[in-house]
């Protein structure tokens, strides 16, 4: 259960905004039996879905941003 993982990372910071593997790894002994999401993922991990604008090794797609927000 939760209240044995402690909820403090210390890790070596990464490329912007990416999460240290340790938090992937705690989550994971907390709710092995879940099903798992991680949002604005970068690299997906086997057995989770990853969403994000980089979820698949590709960059967002700005074609369809132009003027968003503009108005």
């Amino acid at each position: 259960g939760a209240r044995n993982i402690r909820q403090l990372v210390s890790a070596e910071r990464g490329p912007h905004s990416e999460k240290p593997a340790e938090v992937r790894r705690r989550i994971e002994a907390m709710f092995p039996g879940q099903s798992k999401i991680e949002l604005f993922s970068r690299d997906p991990a086997p057995g989770w879905t990853a969403w994000g604008l980089e979820a698949l090794g590709v960059g967002p797609d700005r074609a369809g941003l132009e003027g968003a927000g503009d108005e």
